[in-house]
This record gives C-alpha cells, structure tokens and sequence, in this order.
C-alpha cells in the first residue's frame, strides 16, 4: 500500500508554503491580473553562485559514484563560508548547512583534507547534521538554527536517496513528494539555495544524467547540474542537463586531486587520502583525459 504524500497528510506551515510555491500546486492560488499588476510582481533573482545557482532554488546534482559529487559540494561549502570564488565564479559568503545523510566519517575526513589543501579554514558558518532523519520531523530545528546564524545562503542536501522517507523510489507521486518535501528548505530564514546530489538512473551516460526515481522529482527541481568524470575520476565536468532556470553555463571543469593530511591517519598512525576537487581550465582537462584513455 502507497503511504500518502508528506506533504498531503501534513498541515504544518512550511510544508504548505512549500507546496504553494511549486509549480504543480500553483493552480491552488487564482487571480486575473492586469498587465502592470502581473509584471509588477516580478522580482529579480539573486545568485549564489553567479550565473549558475539562484537563491531560493532546488537543485539536484546527478553523477554516478567516482564522479566528484561530494567533493564539489565541499568544494563549494569552502566557497560560501570563506567568500572565495567557484570556479572563477563570484560566490556570496554567508553561512551553510550541510545534511551529512552518507557516511559521516568520510566527509569529516574530507573537511580537513580539503582545509589543508585549499588553505582555507572550517568556520562557525558551515553548520553539519550528520544524521539520517525526517527532514518534516525536523524541519523546525533547521529552521531554529537557520534563525540562529542570521539566514543559510545555501543547505546541501547528501543525499537524495539518504533522505527519501518513501517506500518506492521509480514511484512519481512519492518522488514528487519527496522533491516538495527538499523544496521546503528553501523557506527557511535566507531563502537558500537547496543541492541535492543525487544518484543516477541505472546504466547513465553523459547525456542521460537523469536523478534515479519517477519524473515527478526531476519536474519539481529548478535546475538538473551534473557531473561526468571521461577518465574513470582523474577530472570532472559541471555542467546542467534537461533544466535550469537562468540562461545557462558554460561547463566547468575540476581535477579531483589524492591528498592527505597529517590531521586524517587510520589508529595505526597511516595517512588517509581523500580526493579534492581542483578547477583546471577546459584544455588541461581536455589533455588530462587523453592521457587518461592513453594508459
């Protein structure tokens, strides 16, 4: 038996502002407005990350495993905390929440790799929740803390399938659901961007980056990123598939570098690497995947 939607049996606020802001449900506001009244409401879009990710949008980031998706998410949680550019994008500084749903361990170990080899540190404005839990449930907590700090500019979502609280991922009505449900972050104080890294659909390849699950997910999402990594993981490539809202970029490229730290050792003293995510220009990842294919 389908459980019924979260956002259907819930009569909590934010879950029906959630549900009010997406595009299936606007059908539920009614009003004729006059040309000036309609362009009137127009309210123009502020980036998080220019020209690529808006405040107060839901984002998936669809790679398969090996293809940089936690790494660029550190990558960015860096750059928001520390105003440092993306990419050579201009990012807003401001403080980040990061839901750790998949191994919690390794994305500690992560975090200080990364310190190092960025030369940037892990500040008070990068929040963690390293639990798997009802984000419904919770939803005032985040909010609580979101009032805490002064606003998030950005909450990532790892992952979309940790956090799905249903019964049946190819299930649309559960999976738009669950988008709705991600949706409800962007309400908090800030009105941030919300990324969510998801896993693929089976047997994906670089033109079919499709999150895993129904149609209804990918119809709720403001914009589809992705990463391609051509050369089993020595380099990936950002880019946006299917939607975006905006006019769109160019592709981004990074160099998933092994580096360790003398922070991160196993109980036998031995150093653990990690892998960080470098942005080289489009030609040396052009030159690092022939020599990839090449070996």
């Amino acid at each position: 038996m389908t459980k019924p939607s979260l956002l259907e049996k819930s009569s909590k606020p934010y879950l029906q502002e959630a549900s009010i802001t997406s595009s299936v449900s606007r059908r539920d506001q009614f009003s004729i407005l006059s040309g000036p009244d309609f362009i009137g409401g127009f309210v123009a879009p502020g980036y998080v990350v220019e020209g690529i990710i808006q405040r107060g949008s839901l984002y998936s980031l669809t790679a398969k495993t090996g293809h940089g998706k936690t790494s660029i998410c550190v990558k960015l949680v860096f750059c928001f905390g520390n105003g440092k550019a993306f990419a050579g994008h201009e990012v807003e500084k401001g403080n980040i929440c990061f839901l750790v749903g998949e191994n919690p361990d390794d994305v500690r170990a992560r975090f200080l790799v990364a310190a190092e080899a960025y030369g940037l540190p892990v500040t008070k404005s990068m929040s963690f929740i390293p639990h798997v839990f009802s984000i419904e449930e919770k939803f005032e907590n985040i909010q609580a803390k979101a009032k805490e700090v002064g606003g998030f500019i950005a909450v990532i979502v790892d992952t979309s399938a940790a956090y799905f609280q249903g019964e049946e991922e190819n299930s649309n009505a559960q999976l738009g659901s669950h988008a709705r449900l991600l949706r409800c972050l962007t309400t908090l104080k800030g009105r941030p961007a919300v990324i969510v890294p998801c896993h693929p659909v089976k047997n994906a390849t670089k033109d079919n980056l499709l999150p895993r699950g129904g149609g209804a997910f990918i119809a709720e999402v403001d914009g589809g990123l992705t990463l391609w990594s051509d050369d089993n993981g020595k380099t990936t490539q950002l880019h946006w598939q299917g939607k975006l809202r905006g006019v769109g970029f160019e592709p981004l490229d990074f160099e998933l570098v092994t580096k360790t730290s003398d922070e991160v050792k196993d109980k036998k003293g031995r150093l653990i690497p990690s892998v960080v995510a470098m942005p080289i220009s489009e030609d040396k990842a052009m030159e690092m995947s022939r020599e990839a294919r090449s070996d």
